[in-house]
């Protein structure tokens, strides 16, 4: 059985008031035992590394765009 991998990202993303705030992110994520092979056809063994990052990157930017100060 497959365990819980976790992953740290760095972001750095810019405020309205175009200040850098650099946020550290540590994911825990699993993927489906039944879709990896899916997985890894299309996306190859280092999907993680190839996909993560950008949706981290994205998910994190629009959080601290909507998050009054």
């Amino acid at each position: 059985m497959f365990g819980n991998i976790v992953d740290k990202y760095l972001c750095v993303c810019f405020v309205i008031d175009l200040q850098n705030v650099d946020i550290t992110l540590r994911i825990l994520y699993r993927p489906l035992a039944d879709r990896l092979p899916d997985i890894f056809t299309n996306l190859g063994i280092d999907y993680a590394e190839r996909v993560l990052p950008s949706i981290v990157n994205e998910v994190l930017k629009a959080v601290v765009v909507s998050t009054p100060c």
